[in-house]
């Protein structure tokens, strides 16, 4: 496993060593960051952050006002991949990175992949150079989804591939280079990561990480179809996490529900990540695209907000804050946030706004986290979060009373 060490060698704590886990570390003169140099005057409150996923490792500047430069270049919002040696700069201390485990860039393992004669074709998957393709682990309305073995170095992986059918249109190849260009630019550890794309077969496929653990449905399943709040509150807070990140880099999901939640270890080391960004968008720009026509519904209806099933282009960051509501209710109740009588329709349902308070559902929840999950799925996206970072700033308010 890779081990990142960052040593500071000029400013205030010069001669100090850090060594982050896994996850994201926000460094700053701050005292919610996770390493605190108050003593560094010229630091901003949140300066930046380090995020450790995969086989990498990224930096971003949190729009500190001074900058943050690696190797004496300023670095913008974009993450930037760090290596061995690397120095990075911000305030009045200079931070040496260390990486213990040599890695291939993205483009590198691109270059060899393709350098590979296609492996052999398994029975319905696709043959896709420089990966081995095992078997067929979901499969959607737009693209199936196969765990594979990556030939250059033996490492499983899950391969999304297009259906060729639906790359027929043109407005089909749109909305996969829309999900290409997004995986590309979102970088987060609770954010399923993009290893490789291409061509294939008349197709286009995506390699990204693979999360042994399944999704939160099947896992929720296992435990008699809901999770204690006990096991949820850990995973929400990592997943509010990654919607804070989306927002703040101008996304919107747009189809938040179990399925699209992927978990990866085990026992108390369990990491939710968000996957199938394929439906999301910058904000800045919705409403402004013919890529969605105005009947055009995507997702599931059960876990999408009024606003967003009345006009699926025009969305903003409160309906994700809607949907990941919806998740955390699901997951603790074992029920969805609206009733759904027999005969009716289910998309009249969630135009309706009408949501089941969660003690109606759960009474045993404590009052607090009740409140906020529902706030969460009021129906006026005015009364909810308005992004993720305010809906993660409340909930670790929640948490600091109990």
């Amino acid at each position: 496993m890779m081990k990142l060490e960052i040593k500071i060698i000029e400013g205030p704590w010069a001669g100090k060593k850090f060594s982050p886990g896994p996850g994201t570390a926000v460094f700053g003169c701050g005292d919610d960051c996770d390493v605190v140099l108050a003593e560094d005057k010229t630091m901003s409150r949140r300066h930046f952050e380090i995020a450790a996923a995969g086989r990498e490792i990224r930096l971003r500047d949190l729009g500190s006002l001074n900058g943050t430069r690696i190797n004496n270049k300023k670095c913008g919002r974009e993450p930037v991949v760090l290596h061995d040696g690397d120095l990075v700069k911000a305030g009045d201390s200079l931070f040496r990175i260390g990486v213990n485990e040599s890695r291939r860039s993205p483009t590198a393992r691109r270059t060899q992949a393709r350098g590979v004669p296609a492996p052999a074709k398994p029975a319905g998957g696709p043959a896709i150079a420089g990966y081995a393709v095992e078997e067929k682990i979901g499969s959607g309305g737009f693209a199936s989804v196969y765990r594979a073995r990556r030939l250059a170095d033996s490492a499983v992986v899950a391969v999304k591939v297009m259906s060729p059918s639906f790359m027929r249109t043109e407005r089909a190849g749109k909305t996969v280079l829309r999900e290409i260009e997004c995986l590309r630019k979102l970088y987060h550890p609770n954010l399923v990561a993009l290893l490789d794309s291409g061509a294939a077969e008349n197709t286009v496929y995506c390699v990204m990480e693979y999360c042994a653990g399944g999704t939160l449905e099947t896992y929720a399943g296992r435990r008699g179809g809901r999770l204690s709040a006990a096991e949820a509150v850990p995973l929400f807070g990592q997943l509010l996490r990654a919607l804070a990140y989306m927002h703040v880099m101008g996304y919107v999901h747009r189809d938040l529900k179990p399925a699209n939640i992927l978990l990866d270890g085990c026992g108390e080391e369990i990491t939710a990540k968000i996957s199938d960004l394929g439906l999301a968008k910058r904000f800045e720009t919705a409403g402004l695209s013919n890529i969605t026509g105005g009947k055009f519904i995507a997702g599931t209806c059960s876990f999408m907000p009024p606003d967003q099933v009345a006009d699926f282009r025009r969305v903003k960051p409160a309906a994700d804050v809607w949907s990941l509501g919806a998740v955390f209710y699901n997951a603790l109740t074992g029920r969805l946030p609206h009733d759904f009588p027999d005969g009716a329709d289910p998309l009249g349902v969630a135009l309706s706004g009408g949501v089941v308070p969660l003690r109606a559902r759960l009474p045993s929840a404590p009052a607090r986290l009740a409140e906020f999950i529902d706030r969460a799925l009021s129906p006026e996206p005015a009364l909810r979060y308005r992004d993720g970072g305010e809906m993660l700033k409340a909930f670790r308010e929640v948490l600091s009373e109990h």
